[in-house]
């Protein structure tokens, strides 16, 4: 579903449906004041019918809680669902009296409309000298939807090369850099950690390798999974688990959709990204419980689990990142583990890091867009679990035992720098069938509080 939004500084228009936000009622006009505010205390949104010039106007009164940013997008989203149920196809949202806050609101509209194909298809926003500041809030939109439709398409039509195309497609008309490894150049690379979580899949591996701003600065790195399929290789998933595995992309639609925004954005710091991107089949030449893999960073890997790919593929970017792009900061991202989605449910991805300052900067960003952390243990009793006889490391802990700790410690092996972070958003990515884009919003403000 695709809606326009228009900015105005003021009402230019007469449409037949307007929304006015509100706090307690105060900020509405006293001859809509006078119909609602009897009926806000049993109802979120008030639809009152007022006579003016040039006919009837529904004004859909929305009240909204000053609490925090979440609840205000909440509304949003119940606004939606009014509209859709009115069938309303154009409207206006009257911020005039509400400010920047408001746009909460139209964030939250916008983002409900993702699995929607209803009526509306345009909405006329009031916001009086608000022109810069509508425009960042749907470059955030944007880049939410790109990773969201990225993250959802099926996995015979974005395989790893196909992909990288369709990033290609999208970015590098807003003037990000994409480069292409393909199989031949990781062999040569050494990323044979990653090639083996690969190698039984239809389509071959690759690498794609985002730049944005200026490169005199040694850049962010972002590190993303992206498993276009994981039918779990030779450890097979079960049917029902596999129904939502062309979902296991989603760390990097959420790093696509993140360099969309900053670039619609100018951001001006240098970022790079790197998405991983393989397919987890169970073919007569996937690897084995048994094989042992050299790396990138040179650490050798026995393969225990062929189910534990991401982070094979993982800690050859991260190794990439470390050696070739030399970041002041890197953070990786993938749906990761099944014992952190059992940790934390839907409500918070898992944030595994030693860092206190990049953990809290993290924490703190995730609380301002509800796009939430929690922090989880990582340390010597996880390490353990990834100790290996015949080579360096093992790519699994112990099953319902911290091996997700395990996960971040064997991640954790790849990188050398103090500012490192990884995010397992197994839980969060999608919802009752629905694709977040989670990770989006959280980065970009992390990154903005970074500028400051």
């Amino acid at each position: 579903m695709q809606i326009q939004v228009l900015w105005k500084a003021d009402i230019t228009r007469e449409d037949n449906y307007r929304v006015v936000p509100c706090y307690r009622g105060q900020e509405l006009e006293p001859k809509l004041l006078e119909k609602a505010l009897d009926k806000f205390s049993q109802e979120e949104i008030v639809e009152v019918l007022i006579d003016q010039e040039g006919g009837l106007v529904t004004y859909a009164a929305v009240r909204m809680q000053t609490a925090d940013r979440s609840s205000r997008e909440q509304a949003g989203v119940r606004l939606f669902q009014r509209l859709e149920e009115r069938k309303i196809t154009q409207c206006t949202l009257d911020l005039t009296k509400f400010g920047k806050e408001g746009l909460d609101l139209l964030m939250g509209c916008l983002l409900a409309t993702s699995q929607s194909k209803g009526s509306l298809h345009e909405i006329l926003v009031v916001l009086p000298g608000g022109q810069e500041l509508v425009k960042r809030m749907l470059a955030t939109w944007s880049g939410v939807s790109l990773a969201r439709k990225m993250t959802a398409a099926p996995p015979n039509i974005l395989y790893p090369t196909a992909y990288a195309k369709k990033v290609r497609e999208v970015l590098e008309p807003l003037g990000v850099s994409v480069t292409v490894l393909l199989k031949e150049e990781m062999e040569e690379l050494g990323m044979h950690a990653m090639l083996a979580a690969g190698q039984g899949g239809g389509h071959p591996p690759c690498v794609i390798l985002l730049e944005w701003g200026p490169k005199e600065q040694d850049p962010i790195a972002f590190v993303g999974k992206g498993v276009c399929f994981d039918s779990g290789g030779l450890c097979l998933k079960s049917s029902m688990q596999q129904r939502v595995m062309k979902w296991d992309k989603a760390g990097a639609g959420v790093i696509a959709g993140l360099f969309q925004t900053l670039a619609l954005t100018k951001f001006s710091l240098h970022v790079v990204g790197i998405l991983g991107m393989i397919e987890n089949m169970p073919d007569g030449k996937a690897a084995r419980p048994g094989d042992v893999v050299d790396t990138l960073a040179g650490v050798t890997v026995e393969i225990i689990d062929t189910d534990a790919e991401g982070r094979l593929v993982l800690a050859d970017c991260l190794a990439y990142a470390e050696k070739y792009l030399h970041p002041k900061v890197l953070i990786d991202l993938g749906t990761l583990t099944i014992e952190t989605r059992a940790s934390l449910g839907e409500a918070f991805a898992g944030l595994y890091t030693e860092d206190e300052q990049l953990a809290h900067a993290l924490s703190v960003a995730g609380n301002r867009t509800g796009d939430e952390l929690w922090r989880l243990p990582m340390g010597s009793y996880f390490a353990k679990q990834i100790t290996s006889h015949v080579a360096d490391i093992k790519n699994s802990g112990l099953d319902l035992c911290g091996e997700n700790g395990a996960a971040a410690e064997f991640l954790k092996r790849f990188v050398k720098i103090k500012h490192w972070a990884h995010l397992d958003i197994a839980g969060v990515s999608w919802l009752d069938q629905r694709v977040t884009g989670f990770g989006v919003r959280l980065l970009e403000e992390w990154l903005l509080s970074y500028c400051v």
